[in-house]
């Protein structure tokens, strides 16, 4: 009997551990800091060979949007 008011103690504790919500990944508020997209902005030449022969160029220019 003296385990069961450990066992209700430990109960609540994971209870309200996952009753707080999460840090949200995604919205208004976060800050996006991502290395490799930080490497692609700029501009950018890109040719591209087909199977038969054919070639196609085009030049791109990348930067971050709000």
């Amino acid at each position: 009997m003296k385990r069961f008011p450990l066992f209700i103690a430990l109960l609540l504790f994971v209870v309200t551990m996952s009753a707080q919500s999460p840090t949200p990944s995604d919205g208004r508020d976060v800050k996006v800091e991502d290395p490799l997209l930080d490497k692609l902005v700029g501009n950018w030449r890109v040719i591209r060979k087909f199977g038969d022969g054919r070639t196609a160029e085009n030049t791109v220019r990348v930067g971050w949007v709000l």
